[in-house]
């Protein structure tokens, strides 16, 4: 029995050695990417101070040309959306970058993930990990999952999402971006199957995430001016889905740019990829009436 103890403390502190080796190493890696996402990720955290950022999924992410931005708004502007992104990470990444400096203006695309319950939400955190340890990073996954409070003592877990993309962005990294954004130069080639169900739907709100919306709102007050903005949707005629940010938004007179149902877009194929994103055409389009939009609210100062 006592050799049987001996072995399993033996084992366990080859763990607890391993995993604390790996955890430096893999820290080095996200602290010295050369390029891709990681240096994105650790950019948007660490180091950008541009005066206007872009929240938001795949959809922001693709959308939103910052170069634009900057030529007819002649401020400095980046976008930190992200593919499969959702309110929790973007809370995440604003309080991040809000420790260092307060943005002019934050436009966040809001999407479905940050409404309605599609999918476990602590899948969103998977890229926060990597900042355990902040206060306002950890009580994100504690309200989240209380569990994670515990797997984050194993440092190797804080990378376990991402090994191989750190590798290869200290290697050779896949992809590059100009200021985080992310265009796409195909068209949508085929269209897209009307519904046959009914059209009246109750949607599955996610308390969680109407919640940190909210915290989002009022972390900004003050601060940073915030812009709520929704992009086209391929012949999509109804925003109801919205109705809970409309709400939030009128309550705090937050201004929103609504354009789920434009008509402008919502039936030229040509600006879209695929029905849920449009590509380089589109976006270009779309983001110079941001752009004007912007203007018009009249929110930036020199």
């Amino acid at each position: 029995m006592k050799k049987f103890l001996i072995s399993v403390v033996a084992f366990l502190m080859v763990v607890f050695a391993l995993d604390r080796v790996l955890g430096l190493g893999f820290s080095y890696l996200f602290e010295h990417a050369k390029g891709g996402y990681t240096k994105v990720y650790r950019s948007i955290a660490n180091e950008n101070t541009d005066d206007i950022i872009i929240f938001g999924s795949s959809r922001a992410f693709h959308h939103y040309d910052p170069s634009i931005l900057e030529d007819s708004l002649g401020f400095s502007a980046y976008n930190a959306g992200l593919d499969g992104a959702g309110i929790l990470l973007m809370y995440g990444r604003y309080k991040l970058i809000a420790e260092r400096y307060n943005p002019q203006i934050v436009i966040y695309d809001v999407f479905v993930a940050d409404l309605i319950n599609v999918e476990e939400n602590i899948n969103q955190l998977s890229l926060l990990k990597a900042f355990y340890g902040r206060p306002y990073i950890d009580s994100i996954f504690s309200e989240v999952d209380k569990t994670e409070t515990y797997k984050m003592n194993m440092r190797s877990y804080q990378y376990n999402n991402n090994h191989l993309q750190l590798v290869m962005d200290n290697i050779k990294p896949m992809r590059t971006y100009y200021k985080g954004y992310d265009p796409v130069d195909r068209q949508m080639t085929y269209e897209p199957k009307e519904s046959t169900k009914n059209t009246t739907v109750e949607y599955n709100y996610d308390s969680l995430k109407l919640c940190y919306l909210e915290r989002f709102i009022k972390e900004t007050q003050g601060k940073t001016k915030l812009i709520f903005a929704i992009s086209p949707y391929y012949k999509k005629t109804d925003d109801s889905l919205y109705e809970p940010l409309k709400t939030l938004a009128a309550k705090y007179n937050v201004p929103i740019l609504n354009h789920f149902c434009d008509s402008t877009y919502n039936f030229t194929r040509e600006y879209f990829y695929d029905p849920v994103h449009m590509n380089r055409t589109g976006a270009t389009k779309y983001t110079l009436q941001i752009a004007h939009e912007i203007k018009q609210l009249g929110l930036l100062e020199k």
